[in-house]
């Protein structure tokens, strides 16, 4: 579920993490917190790009809509860490070319001012999404959650998270 501060926006549940791999911090990436996907994803353009460590892998995948796919692809190993570097997560992510593109840019001064959380602590771009965490990884979705005449604000283990 996702609501948004806006009329007829869907404002989804994205934040920034850094991508830590091999004991080296890498980047920090858009993460996407999906609980309704089974798997993690990560962008293979990304993926390559840094290196991680790959497996090659067949999957099989249903899309909303009921689309079928069987592509070969690779499944990448890394670490999400939060914002002070400590690790939280490590994941395994099968390698896709593209999760979403079009992420609305949102301002974090006037959630910040609703919630009474500093600005830079809402860490989240109007980049696409790299990294997509499925409920694979349940320990990533939960934490303190607060809502406030429509958006949503949760505390989680690689830092806040609006939706």
């Amino acid at each position: 579920m996702s609501v948004s501060h806006e009329q007829g926006a869907t404002l989804l549940p994205i934040a920034v993490a850094r991508l830590k791999e091999k004991g080296e911090l890498k980047q920090d990436v858009n993460v996407f917190f999906d609980s309704g996907a089974q798997v993690s994803m990560i962008r293979c353009i990304l993926a390559e790009s840094l290196g991680l460590e790959d497996k090659k892998i067949k999957i099989f995948l249903t899309k909303v809509g009921g689309t079928k796919e069987e592509p070969d692809t690779m499944l990448y190993n890394m670490t999400l860490c939060n914002r002070n570097n400590i690790p939280v997560q490590a994941i395994n992510a099968v390698g896709i070319p593209q999760i979403i593109d079009d992420v609305m840019d949102i301002d974090v001064k006037m959630i910040s001012r609703k919630f009474s959380v500093p600005a830079e602590k809402l860490r989240r771009k109007p980049d696409p999404i790299e990294i997509l965490i499925g409920i694979n990884y349940p320990k990533v979705h939960v934490g303190e959650t607060t809502v406030k005449d429509g958006p949503v604000l949760r505390k989680g283990p690689l830092g806040y998270v609006v939706f």
